[in-house]
């Protein structure tokens, strides 16, 4: 078995060989049709691999996110600080502030109801210092804004105006549901005992402390918790609060809900591929219509955070590696190993006789090096025939005289092994990849050649015609006594 892998190895070889000599050439001239032209073929298949194995490293990001601050993200520089990509959780805040980008069918620059976003830019930043990163995501505010707090049920005091303009474009988006009964005051800091709230159930009766999840609009508007000059109305110099929805996503069923400071960002984790891309932040910033100056946030102006993006992987560049090197080392193998295993067998040669007449055939396979009409090249177990070839023509006084030439079929190419032309003879097999082939091995003026047969028989009656022919001993070496 090692024997026909081996063989194996020399037909990947041989491959090698005749492609270079295909480039090299053009023709069946040039330096490659008898040298090993599949050693550069191994060279360059081994740089080749080393090559991917470098890109593969590059390209492998480490499948456990390094945790990293958005201020540090802000504030890395070069990089020496941070790679060109790196797998990441980042926690922080979001402003409510993002960017919406969607495909203006009917290029109007405005997103109308049948247009629909395709991916969002947000900002996670430190609220104490306003720092942070930019982030690139596929969800929509709905999914990434949300709220977690306690705070008592009331009814809707009868002074709050009842205007969701500022509401209305998110609201219409999700489709929500507003409860116009009650809302959630989430200011109160007294310690309660506090029951859960079921955005998609009955809101608790009012007074109730109640504990609240879910996604939250990123826009909210300013109100009162007084009237003071009683008319009705929530006047600028009145507004103390702050209103937002948080709702459920699943039925869209959403409640007001009342906070003291300004909401302006919701607390969050975003993991994703933490990427250089300069453009990136410059257009989130300066595209799309936005006016990223009003915000007063200080992000990298080299790093986008995109959470849709997980750890890098290069399979396909490790297994073309692989490949690469395998077929390096085979073309290497075969080359060591010959192209083609031969054992020898012991045993003596047949008794030389000749019983070919002039232009018959024996057929085999040829593996060495063969004469051609522009000079020698290098073939592997391909088709050809032993044959009886005349010298002249014959008289009637006297028959022609006969050589043995061994031929590649279809080709002009060959080797004589007639008197004078062979050396040595040995019998054996060749270990071909398909199976072992009976065989002879023969020394000729291009030097070492396997013929191969498909049966024993051919083969004896090749070798006896070439050993009556050259005179060579039972031995395949010296002449014969006579």
């Amino acid at each position: 078995m090692l024997d026909r892998l081996l063989s194996g190895a020399g037909a990947v070889t041989d491959g090698a060989d005749r492609s270079v000599r295909l480039l090299a050439s053009g023709s069946r001239r040039g330096f490659a049709t008898t040298r090993p032209g599949s050693l550069l073929v191994a060279i360059l298949l081994a740089i080749l691999a080393a090559i991917l194995v470098f890109a593969g490293v590059e390209a492998t990001d480490s499948p456990t996110p390094v945790s990293l601050s958005p201020g540090a993200v802000a504030t890395a520089g070069d990089l020496g600080d941070l790679k060109d990509r790196t797998y990441a959780t980042l926690t922080g805040s979001l402003s409510t502030a993002f960017v919406e980008t969607y495909v203006d069918d009917n290029e109007n620059g405005i997103k109308d109801a049948q247009e629909h976003g395709i991916a969002w830019y947000y900002w996670l930043v430190e609220p104490e210092g306003r720092t942070g990163v930019t982030v690139r995501s596929s969800r929509p505010p709905n999914e990434v804004y949300t709220f977690h707090g306690r705070g008592v049920v009331l009814r809707d005091p009868g002074f709050l105006n009842e205007d969701f303009t500022p509401f209305s474009e998110e609201v219409a988006d999700s489709r929500l549901t507003i409860d116009p009964d009650f809302v959630i005051d989430a200011t109160p800091k007294a310690d309660r005992t506090t029951v859960p709230l079921d955005l998609a159930g009955t809101v608790a009766s009012p007074g109730t402390m109640v504990e609240l999840s879910g996604s939250r609009t990123s826009t909210y508007r300013y109100v009162c918790s007084r009237d003071y000059d009683r008319d009705g109305q929530c006047d600028p110099e009145e507004q103390d609060q702050y209103e937002f929805l948080v709702f459920d996503p699943g039925t869209r069923r959403a409640i007001r809900v009342l906070v003291s400071d300004p909401p302006e960002f919701a607390e969050t984790t975003v993991t994703g591929l933490l990427r250089r891309e300069e453009r990136t932040v410059e257009d989130a910033r300066t595209g799309y219509g936005s006016d990223f100056s009003e915000l007063e946030l200080l992000v990298s102006d080299r790093y986008v955070l995109d959470d849709a993006a997980r750890a890098g992987g290069a399979p396909l560049t490790f297994l073309l590696a692989l490949v690469s090197m395998l077929v390096a080392a085979a073309i290497l193998v075969g080359l060591a190993a010959g192209y083609l295993i031969y054992r020898r067998e012991d045993g003596r040669l047949p008794v030389p006789a000749t019983t070919l007449a002039a232009g018959e055939r024996v057929p085999l396979r040829i593996t060495g090096i063969v004469r051609t009409q522009t000079g020698l090249e290098h073939v592997r177990e391909v088709p050809g025939e032993l044959t009886r070839f005349a010298l002249g023509r014959p008289t009637e006084e006297t028959p022609a005289e006969t050589t043995l030439l061994v031929e590649r079929i279809g080709y002009a190419q060959g080797v004589a092994l007639g008197l004078g032309e062979l050396n040595r003879i040995s019998f054996g097999r060749v270990m071909a990849f398909r199976g072992p082939r009976p065989a002879v091995r023969v020394v000729a003026g291009t030097g070492p050649l396997y013929l191969s047969f498909d049966t024993e028989a051919e083969r004896d009656r090749a070798a006896a015609e070439l050993l009556d022919e050259t005179g060579l001993g039972p031995d395949g070496k010296g002449s014969r006594t006579p």
